[in-house]
This record gives C-alpha cells, sequence and structure tokens, in this order.
C-alpha cells in the first residue's frame, strides 16, 4: 500500500493524485471511479470532500481526491504527535472493452502540524 509523504493537517484543504498510468494499456482510460475511505478511517472522522472539492479522473490516468476530516474530530488528540495513517480505497472501471476494475489502497497521515 502506498502512503503519501506528504501529512495531512486535519485544518488543510489539500489535494492528492493517484496515478494510474502503470496499470492501464495502450489506449485505455479511466472510465468511472469511486474513492471510498475504510470503515476505520470513516469512524473516526476522515472523509472525502464533496462539490467543488470532489474527487476527479486528470487526464484519464489519475484520480486527484481532497481528503477531509469532519468538524467534531479536527482537534482530537489522536492527531498529535505522529498523527495516524488513514487508509483510503480507490476503484476504476477503464474504457477497455470489456471493461476492467482495478481497486487500490493508500494512506494519508493525518496529524496537526
Amino acid at each position: 500500500m502506498d502512503v503519501f509523504r506528504e501529512p495531512f493537517d486535519p485544518s488543510d484543504v489539500n489535494d492528492y493524485e493517484v496515478d494510474f498510468t502503470r496499470l492501464l494499456a495502450a489506449g485505455e482510460t479511466i472510465g468511472a471511479f469511486a474513492v471510498t475511505p475504510s470503515p476505520a478511517a470513516a469512524e473516526i472522522g476522515f472523509g472525502i470532500r464533496e462539490g467543488t472539492y470532489s474527487p476527479t479522473a486528470i487526464g484519464g490516468t489519475a484520480v486527484r481526491f481532497w481528503p477531509t476530516i469532519a468538524a467534531e474530530e479536527a482537534s482530537h488528540a489522536r492527531w498529535a504527535g505522529a498523527g495516524l495513517r488513514c487508509v483510503l480505497e480507490i476503484t476504476i472501471t477503464t474504457t477497455a472493452t470489456p471493461p476492467r476494475t482495478l481497486q487500490r489502497r493508500c494512506a494519508v497521515i493525518v496529524r496537526q502540524m
């Protein structure tokens, strides 16, 4: 599982990107996708922004998302020190015929900075 190097502060509005290029065949792109926090991450307030900050497909080969921490959890002591690793899953369906579905897990370190 990949872990993003840049930590996420609970008050940040920042994007992260996962590139699927190495998994796609020539001419194949991302046709649909979903970004979902793990149940454990969601339980402690980790989520994915929506609206203007909804996840986006970039160039047909990558997915960009903006994490968020629920307001009532943002100042919790769990984010102090080293913080916590929050896992999410990105599932893509490709434009291949027939379409392929690929799922990858990654993690964002959330900590007060």
